[in-house]
C-alpha cells in the first residue's frame, strides 16, 4: 500500500528487502526495535506500518515529538 501511494503521488523512495538483505534487516531492527513492516523513513523519523495521513504529517514537518 505504501509503495502504491508513493508511485501514485510521484514520491521518490528506496526499497529494501529485509528477507534477503541481512544488513537491511539489522538496520531496521536497530532503528525501530522491531521487525514489523513496512517501515517508512521520513527524514530521521520512522513510521512503522502504513498510514497515509501520518505519512503526510511527517512529510510536512508539522508533527509533535512524542
Amino acid at each position: 500500500m505504501a509503495k502504491r501511494y508513493f508511485v501514485e503521488h510521484s514520491i521518490e523512495f528506496a526499497e529494501a528487502d529485509i528477507v534477503d538483505d541481512l544488513a537491511a534487516r539489522r538496520e531496521m531492527a536497530l532503528m525501530t526495535g522491531q521487525f514489523g513492516v513496512p517501515v517508512v523513513l521520513v527524514g530521521e523519523h520512522a513510521m512503522i506500518g502504513w498510514d497515509p495521513e501520518e505519512f503526510e504529517i511527517l512529510r510536512s514537518g508539522h508533527f509533535k515529538h512524542r
